[in-house]
Order: structure tokens, then C-alpha cells, then sequence
């Protein structure tokens, strides 16, 4: 079992590889030497020997993809003498990171070196995404603030490596001195650009020409980071803070300058040694009473402890980390326990004593004075503390002596009760009665003014109470208005709103994960056949309708920065059209723990909670219901974020994988709610003033992609669904399944979809299913199915009648009358 479980064997096959390509290697050498003439051999002995040259390390970074080709090319690929099971071991030992993960199945074999080779290729030479980030490098780099000869010099060699590198690609750069001149002399610091403009004039005025070249920029930063290193090696002991004073003081001749010492040596107060005074062990050993004493007599900074100023004066932004306030934390003093004799001790002299103390250490310094609470082995010690939210006319934090009225008790040995405008508080000692007895709540205050608020809001109508945005959903409110466009046939087509710019899920190897994904989906299709061509007959609907498209060019497949979804079957018995449907899993994460979710976001709630469109439908005396046919299919994602939404698939296991991306709001991500809504509400407002009543409706008794209105005659019933009808066609959007509790509209409806030849079909059966709940369209009531079992089955159990009932889908609570017959029932059991 150790054999298998150290993998053992895998370990051996490495290293037998590795030994063998290395006698490989000397065995050629030794025959090419001894084939070798005698006048070659001779000659070679003289020879000096290179260094030997090591392989460079690819992690998966895209700028050192060239470096990292070039070099193995030349020493590995293209060399002769090396086996390919030799070269495809030399580049799995090369790669580390996202590239490792990318080859780690690939076993070291002859014939696995092409593909290993390829497959590297196709991730990570794409030239369009190296040249950006060369480009990205270029661009981005940090403006020069001081002279300074190592960041000229850094700003220089980053700028050649760049255009060095984007040569190498074979893009021309030979025109582009102006950019890169005004580029790099934007990042120069003010001294440096004033130089070089002051050169470029000289050079203007004698040659007649205004444009200088890339290589005079360069040749003139050689000059000045030398002339700068020359400048630092003869004044070795300046720091960069002396430097910018020193052109300071140039600028401001007539203004005094003080200079401190690149190196100073710090020396302690107390005891004369080489360390600041908070690190001197004599000091440390003293007690918090007795340190301030100390910095009071040798007149130090509270703050920070130094000679050189006071608590006033001290710029530093530390402070004590117990409390806050504006001394050193070795300063702070609190209570300490009691003496060896249990005795207490005086809190009132302690505290009186050490403010005193404090208080006479400097004029300017803010005193508060700090409690602990203490641990008496016998007592718990209770706080006068009342929890209110007090509010003055006039500002002013002196309160206290109009909340304390008059009365107070007190007990020997016991706490003392006060007397306030809030009700009697305690406060003081407490005496355990009993091991373990603890005093938890004093009071409980009671704010019936936010009750009551809560309670009107509850029963008040949805609209009136307005919900504030968070800035996420504020943010997202403002990528839809800003980025949503309408084609040419109506359809609203909107933008993934991502979080940030660049999102990270592009960068988590999503593709291999859908692709192991799916290889394990197409292995259960396969056991099932029947699942497996309702499978395909979805897949094959999405490209028959054009919500999906096949990616055909092979540079557009190798996108490294495309995110793969990883799709799976939901089947629901209980629909009558659609009952298989493919979800695609977006919240996958990739291998840097992120997914294409995580990225999104999700957006405000947009709708009313359904129980107020439950109520609000049932107040009419014709009901209307219908859906819209594949709501979030209608809405088109822009061409720019489909690659964010790609998908593998083969409708049979011989063929190759293909690639796909979907173009449509797709199920499974976090916006997708968001965004189908929002473009259906968006369709209300664009088109009220052609079907005013329709857009009235659709703000207002839509749920999701469920349609729940209605009227009081059969002509306002007939008004409502044609205008619906034309209202969704101008989105793009369909209704269908249309039913009422009335036969006549009903059958009107039905008969305007036969004449237009439409197979929509019209819901004619008498119990309907309404979002989840079962409505009898003839009766006009909810109904609700019971199964009971047969008595020669499984004994009837209070888990089997709790199970049961939690399985009803009941957003309303219509079931509570039944929970409570089962309690009772329970009951009996």
C-alpha cells in the first residue's frame, strides 16, 4: 500500500528517464570525441570551456513567452541529438505554475513531445497578447519624482527591452520616435526634461530640424544617469530625503535649512546605550506610574519618547494601541490586581496620583484617565452603564446630571441602585451565591418607536417604501444605462457588468476544467440515452436559434483569456414544454480559487416580493396569466463579453470537441436575473407611449418571466392582451401559455393565435400551476394535491409528516391551516 500511495512508481519512471537521456548524451559525446581526427582533437584540446548554459523557467507569464521559446528552441528543439522523449522531459522540468498544470497528464513518451510542444504554443504565443503586454509595460511605468541616477537608468532599459522585444515579434517600431520621446520624457523628472529641452533647442538652432530622435533620447540618459552616479560616489554619505532638501534650500537661498545625519545614532536617556529609550530593559522593567514619572523629569515626548520635542510638537501618527490616545503604549497604566494580603487598594488616590502625575509632565497634554475592570475571586463588579442615544439642542457631551434624578439604595456588601429618567440602574459589587452564578441582563430596553415604524412598513403598499441602493448596486444600475443598445430588430443587447476592468477569472485555466467537466457529463449522457437526446436536441436548439456559435478559427480558440463554462442537465417532470434544461455552472472557480460569479455583479431587486402580486391578482375578477418564452435567451450580450460565456461540446464521443460561445443572457450567472428584468422594464419605459397600459403592467405584474394581471371587463381583458402582444414583440420578448378564469377571453385569445398561425399554445386546462402554486381556473381557487400512502406501506412517522410537508413549495403560506392539522396529528402519534 506505501507503494501506491508514495507513488512510487511514478517517482522511478522519472528518474529512470532522467539517467537515461544522460547516458544518452555522454555516449554520444564520447563517440563523436573518438571519431574526431587527430588534428581536430588536438586542436580542440586547447580550446577554453564555456559555462555550461541552463535552461530557462516558464511560470506562465506572457512577457517572458519570447525569452523562454527562443532560448528552448535553439538548445532543445532543434537539436538533432535529443530523442523527443529526452525534449519533452527537458521542457516538463523547464515549467512551473499554470504551465506544469497545463502538461502535468501528459506522460513522458516519445510520441507526447509534438503535442506538449503544440499545446504550450497555443496558450501562450499569441502575439496580439504579447505585444499588449509589452505595451502594457511600457505605458505603466512610474513617473521619475527626484534625480536619481538608478531610476533613469531603470526607465531607459525597461523602454529598450520593450521595443526590443516588440522588434522581435516583427512589429515595426522604427517610426515611432515621437511617441516613445514625448512617452519616456513624460516620466523624466523636472530637472532631467529641463536638461534635455534645453539640448533638443541647441541641437534645433544648428541643424534646423524640431524632431529629435529615439537615439539621441538615449544617448543624452547615458549622459545624465553617469553624470548623476559620478555625483553620488563624491557625496556617498547623502540620502534621497537630504537630496530633495538640498534642492530645497536651492530654491529657497533665503530660507534657513536644518539637516540631520544620514546615519544617526540613537542613544538611550536612561542608561547611555546605543538604543531608543522604549527599548532599554531598565526602563522596561519599571511600572507604568514610574515611566511617566521618568519622562515627566527628563521632559521627553509622551508620544514618542524623544529629547527633541513634546507631545505637541511630535509628528509621528503612532499612539497607544490600548487606547487610543496620545502617549506611548509603555505609558499606559491600568489598575493592577490586588496585593499579596488581598487588600484593595485605593482607586480613587491611585488615579488621583497618576493624573496628577501626568498632568505636570507638559501643559499641552490631554489627560483621560483609564479603568479595568478587576477579577475579585469572590465579586463581580457591576457597571453604571444604560445603553441611549442622547441628542442636544445645542451640542454640548454634559448630560449626565439631567439623567440622574434623585434616590438611591444601597446594601452592605451588595450593588447600589440609582435612580434615572431611564429607570433604576445598578451598579457596583455582586456576591456569587453559587459556584457559577452569574449576573447576565440588568434591564432590557425596548424601542416601540422602531417597532412601530417597522410594523406600518410591513402593512404598507411596496412602492411607498423606498430602498437604498448599495454602491454595487448603484454601480450596476449605471453600467446598464451606459452600455445597453437595442439592434435593429428591437432585441435589447447589454454588457456583463464585471466588478472590475480586468476581471481575474480570465486567468484560472477555466477551459481545462470544462473540458474534464464535460468528458465526465458525456459519460453519464451515454448511460442514458433517453437524457442524452433530450441533451442534445437543447443544444442543438441554441444554435438553431442563434444563441450559440461555433468558434472556428483556430487563433480565436487559443484566446487565453476566454472563460469556460461547465454545463450540466436539470430535469423537471412537472413543466409541460421544457422539462430538460442545460444550466451552466458559473460560479466554477478556476485554479486561482475565482470564478466568472464571483466577478459579476448582481444587481438591485427590481421587482415587487410576490405574495403583493399574488394579492394584487387576486383583487380582479378576470385573471390573466401567461410567460415569456425563453426570457433570458431574448436578451443579446455584446459581442465583447461572449467570450466570457464559451462552453465545449460534441453531440458524439468519435468527433473532436468543439468550442462554442453563447450569446444570449445565459442561465447560471449571477447578472442574468438582473439583466433579463431590467431589459424587460427597460422595453416598458422606451415603448409607454405607443401601449401605455402594457408598459403599466409589465413594471408592475411581471415576475421574472411570469405574467399575473388582470381587469374587471372582458374588453379591458382583450385591450390588455393585445397590447401585451405587441409591447413584447417590439423587445424581441413572446408570451405564451395564456390562460384566464374567464372562457370567453380565453377562447378569443385562442383564436387570434390560430389565425395568426401561431403554435404558442393557450393553456385550456382547468388546474394551472402559477408560480408553483396550483390555481383551479373554473372554481377560481388554490388546490392543493395530498397523496396519501396506502396502509400496507411505510409506517406514517412525525420525520416522515415533517419531510413530506417540507417538500410543498408554498411562497405564500396558504399551507399553514395544513401544518396545523398536522401538528395535531403529530400529536396523536
Amino acid at each position: 500500500m506505501e507503494y501506491f500511495r508514495g507513488d512510487y512508481h511514478s517517482t522511478f519512471e522519472e528518474k529512470y528517464i532522467m539517467y537515461k537521456a544522460k547516458l544518452k548524451e555522454d555516449l554520444k559525446s564520447h563517440i563523436k570525441t573518438t571519431s574526431m581526427p587527430k588534428a581536430q582533437a588536438s586542436e580542440s584540446s586547447v580550446e577554453v570551456k564555456l559555462p555550461q548554459i541552463n535552461l530557462p523557467t516558464f511560470c506562465g507569464k506572457y512577457e517572458e513567452w519570447q525569452t523562454f521559446h527562443d532560448m528552448f528552441v535553439s538548445l532543445i528543439h532543434e537539436n538533432s541529438t535529443l530523442a523527443e522523449v529526452q525534449k519533452l522531459h527537458y521542457l516538463k522540468s523547464s515549467l512551473s505554475g499554470e504551465p506544469e498544470i497545463l502538461l502535468r497528464n501528459l506522460p513522458i513518451t516519445e510520441a507526447n513531445y509534438s503535442e506538449a510542444w503544440n499545446q504550450l504554443k497555443r496558450r501562450y504565443n499569441n502575439k496580439r497578447f504579447n505585444a499588449n503586454e509589452f505595451l502594457k509595460t511600457l505605458f505603466n511605468q512610474e513617473t521619475i519624482k527626484y534625480e536619481s541616477a538608478s531610476d533613469i537608468k531603470h526607465l531607459l532599459d525597461t523602454t529598450s527591452s520593450c521595443l526590443k522585444s516588440l522588434t522581435n515579434m516583427g512589429i515595426d517600431t522604427t517610426s515611432w520616435d515621437v511617441i516613445i520621446i514625448h512617452l519616456v520624457t513624460s516620466k523624466l523628472d523636472s530637472e532631467t526634461r529641463k536638461m534635455w529641452e534645453h539640448r533638443v533647442g541647441l541641437q534645433a538652432e544648428k541643424s534646423n530640424d524640431d524632431l529629435p530622435t529615439w537615439p539621441q533620447l538615449t544617448e543624452f540618459l547615458e549622459t545624465r544617469f553617469r553624470a548623476l552616479e559620478m555625483m553620488n560616489q563624491s557625496a556617498p554619505n547623502i540620502n534621497r530625503s537630504q537630496h530633495m532638501e538640498k534642492i530645497q534650500h536651492s530654491y529657497q537661498p533665503t530660507k534657513p535649512k536644518s539637516f540631520h545625519s544620514a546615519v544617526q545614532q540613537n542613544k538611550c536617556t536612561m542608561c547611555s546605550g546605543s538604543h531608543n529609550l522604549y527599548q532599554c530593559k531598565q526602563f522596561n522593567h519599571l511600572n507604568p506610574q514610574e515611566r511617566s514619572s521618568y519622562v515627566q523629569e527628563q521632559r521627553l515626548c509622551f508620544n514618542c519618547l524623544s529629547p527633541a520635542h513634546s507631545v505637541r510638537g511630535c509628528h509621528q501618527a503612532t499612539c497607544c494601541r490600548r487606547c487610543g490616545r496620545r502617549h506611548h503604549t509603555l505609558l499606559h497604566f491600568e489598575r493592577q490586581g490586588l496585593t499579596s494580603d488581598h487588600q484593595e487598594p485605593n482607586i480613587e488616590n491611585e488615579v488621583k496620583s497618576a493624573t496628577e502625575n501626568l498632568a505636570a509632565s507638559d501643559s499641552e497634554t490631554k489627560i483621560v484617565a483609564n479603568f479595568a475592570r478587576e477579577k475579585l475571586p469572590e465579586h463581580q463588579v457591576l457597571l453604571a452603564t444604560a445603553s441611549v442615544n442622547v441628542k442636544s439642542n445645542n451640542g454640548r457631551a454634559e448630560a449626565y446630571g439631567d439623567i440622574v434624578l434623585s434616590g438611591i439604595i444601597k446594601k452592605s456588601d451588595g450593588p447600589i441602585a440609582q435612580n434615572t429618567m431611564f429607570g433604576w440602574i445598578l451598579s457596583g459589587r455582586v456576591r456569587d451565591t453559587k459556584e457559577g452564578t452569574k449576573l447576565v441582563n440588568m434591564h432590557i430596553g425596548v424601542k416601540e418607536d422602531t417597532f412601530l415604524k417597522q410594523f406600518w412598513e410591513m402593512e404598507n403598499e411596496p412602492d411607498s417604501v423606498k430602498r437604498q441602493l448599495t454602491r454595487e448596486e448603484e454601480l450596476c444600475e449605471e453600467r446598464f444605462k451606459s452600455t445597453t443598445e437595442r439592434d435593429q430588430n428591437g432585441r435589447y443587447v447589454v454588457r456583463l457588468p464585471f466588478k472590475v476592468e480586468d476581471p481575474e477569472c480570465q486567468y484560472g485555466g477555466s477551459r481545462e476544467i470544462a473540458q474534464r467537466r464535460f468528458c465526465h457529463l458525456e459519460r453519464k449522457l451515454v448511460s442514458n440515452p433517453v437524457l442524452y437526446d433530450e441533451y442534445k436536441r437543447v443544444i442543438n436548439e441554441y444554435v438553431e436559434l442563434n444563441h450559440m456559435a461555433q468558434i472556428v478559427k483556430e487563433e480565436e480558440i487559443n484566446n487565453p483569456r476566454a472563460v469556460y463554462l461547465p454545463h450540466h442537465a436539470v430535469v423537471r417532470n412537472d413543466k409541460k414544454t421544457t422539462k430538460v434544461r442545460v444550466v451552466f455552472d458559473a460560479s466554477c472557480q478556476g485554479y486561482n480559487k475565482v470564478s466568472l460569479n464571483d466577478e459579476l455583479l448582481i444587481g438591485p431587486k427590481l421587482q415587487q416580493d410576490l405574495r403583493h402580486i399574488l394579492l394584487r391578482w387576486r383583487r380582479h375578477r378576470i385573471c390573466l396569466v401567461a410567460d415569456i418564452v425563453k426570457m433570458y435567451r431574448q436578451v443579446r450580450v455584446n459581442d465583447k463579453d461572449t467570450d466570457f460565456q464559451r462552453i465545449v461540446w460534441r453531440s458524439n464521443p468519435n468527433e473532436s470537441i468543439k468550442h462554442y460561445r453563447l450569446l444570449t443572457v445565459t442561465f447560471g450567472t449571477a447578472a442574468a436575473p438582473y439583466l433579463a428584468v431590467k431589459s424587460l422594464q427597460q422595453l416598458a419605459k422606451d415603448e409607454q407611449t405607443k401601449w401605455p397600459l402594457a408598459a403599466d403592467i409589465t413594471l408592475r405584474d411581471f415576475y421574472m418571466d411570469d405574467l399575473m394581471t388582470g381587469c374587471q371587463t372582458e374588453d379591458e381583458a382583450k385591450d390588455i392582451y393585445h397590447q401585451m402582444d405587441e409591447l413584447m414583440k417590439a423587445g424581441g420578448f413572446e408570451l405564451q401559455k395564456w390562460t384566464s378564469n374567464n372562457d370567453h377571453v380565453l377562447k378569443v385569445i385562442e383564436e387570434e393565435k390560430r389565425t395568426a398561425d401561431q403554435s404558442i399554445p393557450v393553456e385550456l386546462s382547468n388546474l394551472v400551476k402559477v408560480l408553483g402554486i396550483s390555481w383551479n381556473r373554473m372554481n377560481d381557487q388554490f388546490e392543493y394535491s395530498v397523496r396519501l400512502p396506502e396502509e400496507n406501506q411505510q409506517p406514517i412517522t412525525k420525520r416522515r409528516v415533517l419531510s413530506d410537508i417540507s417538500r410543498l413549495y408554498d411562497p405564500m403560506g396558504w399551507i399553514a391551516p395544513v401544518v396545523a392539522v398536522a401538528k395535531v396529528f403529530i400529536q396523536e402519534l
